[in-house]
């Protein structure tokens, strides 16, 4: 008998996670598109095996969080494919990355288990200066939401009325709404993707089959087949939980949005003032610059971030020139010559003149000089900041670096050894209806 491969662990998985997200850092080109799809193929692969092999370890509350990253890739790859082609692709990939840092770190289980022996798996990135504005729906949308939010609550209710009435699963009640259940599922996923645009790039992670609303419902559906009244429960919380989630994050046809308000700073006034203004940067380049097709694109918030940053750290260097002794006036002239390339480039990217690469390079080589120099690092995160926040390690001959190290202690088989599966065909993982629950997680960022 063949003995069964030990399961790499969730850390180690999530170590590569973080060298895709790092990768993503400035934008998905021809150049590092392969290895970035082949970290998302490893770390879904690898995540399926574990969650088979070590169930356990994934209980309750957690197994759906786990399982949810691994249906999630396939939207996070779909939309890589779609570069090119879809306005909002980089968009749909910042969410779905981000979305999934947020499962784990929202989920105490799972982020003891990605920390496990020193490790960083699935790390954090900066949080945004703002909070995202409300997507403005149109009437078609607002009435569909509205008749998502009515009938994820009545599927969710007559499931556990019909568990607590000892119902068999193979009676004609639960039989029939099972036949509901998917087509709600059907339906829902069919409306997300038809709209395109920032609306899929927005909802789709929340809304289509391999989303909260896929997994949420098959969930219900396992738990009618198999008369787990536990998981019944737990899986009508959560499409009525998911509901309100991305209701609160929609303004309904006719409501009038809030007006539109500058986070950056009006005049910076610490170092760590200027690095939390970077750090919006690194979190809106993760997957590159988009323009939509309606002036709802990153460019300028980004080209704006740069531009405060370099202004406010050129002013704190004249005014204060001993908190930049030795070495620091140097590293911060640095900077603020790297900060004008990033934007020339920022400016161009898309028009076959600019690499994105380069502003990715650009954004972590800033990064690592004020991590590299101890007094531009102690002033970035004085009194608590965390300015120039490190993007997770990039992994170096098959070893995964912790935050923004470089190098660490997770030593992971090198992805690219992994072969790729089509992603777009039948190889695609479908959600596990045997999955229990996804509660939602409150720091999900639609933004």
């Amino acid at each position: 008998m063949q003995k069964m491969q030990t399961p790499m662990d969730f850390a180690q998985i999530g170590a590569i996670f973080n060298d895709a997200t790092t990768r993503m850092e400035g934008g998905v080109t021809v150049n590092n598109q392969d290895r970035i799809l082949a970290d998302l193929h490893a770390v879904q692969t690898n995540l399926a095996n574990l969650i088979q092999q070590q169930p356990d370890l994934f209980t309750g509350v957690t197994a759906i969080h786990a399982q949810n990253i691994v249906d999630q890739i396939n939207l996070e790859t779909q939309a890589i494919h779609s570069l090119g082609t879809d306005p909002y692709a980089a968009k749909y990939i910042n969410d779905v990355q981000r979305d999934l840092i947020d499962i784990v770190q929202g989920d105490t289980k799972l982020a003891a288990l990605a920390t496990a022996n020193g490790g960083h798996g699935f790390a954090a990135v900066p949080t945004p200066l703002a909070a995202p504005a409300p997507f403005v729906a149109s009437q078609a949308q607002t009435e569909f939401m509205q008749k998502y939010v009515a009938d994820a609550a009545s599927l969710g209710q007559q499931a556990i009325a019909l568990e607590k009435a000892g119902a068999a699963p193979n009676s004609a009640e639960a039989v029939q709404l099972v036949h509901d259940i998917q087509s709600f599922e059907s339906n829902i996923n069919a409306f997300t993707v038809a709209q395109g645009g920032l609306y899929s790039a927005r909802f789709n992670n929340e809304f289509s089959q391999f989303g909260v609303n896929g997994t949420a419902s098959n969930a219900l559906i396992h738990g009618l087949q198999t008369g787990s009244a536990t998981e019944v429960q737990a899986a009508s919380d959560v499409l009525a939980a998911n509901a309100a989630d991305v209701a609160g994050n929609m303004l309904a046809f006719g409501q009038t949005p809030a007006a539109k308000v500058n986070p950056i700073p009006a005049h910076i006034d610490s170092f760590a003032q200027a690095g939390t203004v970077f750090n919006d940067a690194t979190t809106k380049l993760i997957g590159g610059i988009f323009d939509g097709t309606a002036n709802d694109g990153n460019r300028q918030a980004i080209l704006n971030d740069l531009g405060a940053t370099q202004t406010g750290l050129q002013g704190l260097l004249a005014a204060n020139p001993a908190e930049f002794a030795g070495a620091s006036a140097k590293h911060v002239q640095t900077i603020i010559n790297d900060l004008a390339k990033e934007m020339t480039l920022v400016t161009a990217a898309g028009t076959g003149v600019a690499d994105t690469n380069q502003i990715g390079a650009l954004q972590k080589d800033i990064i690592s000089i004020v991590q590299h120099d101890k007094n531009l690092a102690a002033l970035a995160t004085a009194d608590g900041a965390t300015g120039f926040m490190a993007l997770p390690g990039v992994q170096h001959n098959g070893v995964a670096g912790g935050q923004g190290q470089g190098h660490g202690q997770n030593h992971t088989p090198d992805p690219m050894a992994t072969p790729m599966a089509d992603m777009n065909g039948p190889n695609v993982l479908q959600p596990d209806p045997a999955a229990h629950v996804f509660t939602g997680h409150d720091a999900h960022m639609f933004g």
